[in-house]
């Protein structure tokens, strides 16, 4: 983001912030921190909802097969369900002093990182629940032996009708990444995953602690975002700012200490994930493969490979 160096803050008294600022901040670190959530099963609103509340987020769980030629359109077999997710209320507060209220530079810094501390600890709840899901877990084997062609034979196709998006920690990130202009963005579709891999942090809790990623369908994970409700008595000044990309709304809020002349602001994120159809949701481990003579496991190919199960849905 570029924040104009003779930006200066609008107002004379202790509490004034230049909004403009602040909402181009907090939108630009939203959409660098939780784009890649729409590829989750996303339910957004700006209904205002108490952390600990409950909503319905739906998932599709297919849609028949395709007609081909029909002259018959009524006709339906989209079939969905509902999967129950609680809201947590994330949020990270921080005082600023005049100086740095009246910098449009030292002020944006500041509030992209509130709001960069607020997605990561959403982040950290979504790993939480891959981690405790009982997903299958596919080792892709430690990064010095991690290739791109793994992508298309191991882990695409670890799941029926393949991965629709796979989310990788730095170092085997920075395997795949193109090494020219003309490569395929790596969130673009590249290496046959139509929804993109991402980088993300957090992904070591998963595999047993051996975690390096995972892959997934729309419909593994659930993922609500609502807006916290703020009591009205609390005299607050706030501030809703939303992602144009993604739809997603931030919750700022901000008031005066007179007596030091601060102003505290907080970054608030109201959100929550549970996991749908897990037998769409592959953890990936980094171990070591086993070796024959200590059994083998079936994601080193030491034992009988079973595919996917009749259970798992399109």
């Amino acid at each position: 983001m570029n924040i104009p160096r003779n930006a200066v803050m609008e107002g004379n008294d202790v509490a004034a912030l230049n909004w403009t600022i602040v909402s181009q901040a907090a939108i630009a670190t939203l959409e660098e921190e939780l784009a890649s959530i729409s590829r989750f099963s996303l339910d957004v609103s700006g209904e205002f909802k108490t952390d600990g509340d409950s909503v319905k987020v739906e998932v599709i769980d297919g849609a028949g097969e395709a007609l081909k030629n029909t002259e018959d359109w009524n006709q339906s077999e989209l079939k969905t369900s509902s999967v129950s997710v609680t809201l947590n209320r994330y949020s990270r507060p921080a005082g600023l002093s005049y100086k740095e209220r009246k910098s449009g530079v030292q002020l944006a810094n500041k509030v992209q990182t509130l709001v960069r501390t607020v997605a990561k600890a959403f982040w950290k709840d979504l790993m939480a629940a891959i981690a405790d899901s009982g997903a299958e877990v596919v080792n892709i084997g430690p990064r010095a032996g991690f290739k791109p062609e793994m992508m298309a034979d191991v882990i695409w196709p670890s799941m029926t009708n393949g991965a629709d998006a796979v989310y990788l920690d730095r170092m085997y990130y920075s395997r795949l990444i193109p090494t020219n202009a003309l490569a395929l963005n790596l969130a673009d579709g590249a290496y046959s995953i139509p929804g993109g891999i991402h980088y993300v942090e957090g992904v070591n809790v998963l595999a047993g602690n051996a975690g390096v990623g995972f892959a997934t369908r729309p419909d593994a994970l659930a993922v609500a975002v609502r807006l916290p409700n703020i009591d009205p008595k609390l005299n607050l000044e706030t501030q809703v700012v939303e992602s144009p990309k993604l739809g997603i709304s931030l919750l700022l809020k901000c008031w005066p200490d007179q007596g030091t002349e601060t102003v505290y602001i907080s970054a608030e994120l109201l959100a929550g994930v549970a996991v749908g159809n897990k037998n769409h949701l592959r953890q990936l481990s980094g171990a070591a493969p086993e070796t024959e003579a200590e059994g083998g496991s079936v994601e080193d190919g030491g034992g009988e490979e079973t595919g996917p199960t009749e259970e798992e849905g399109a």
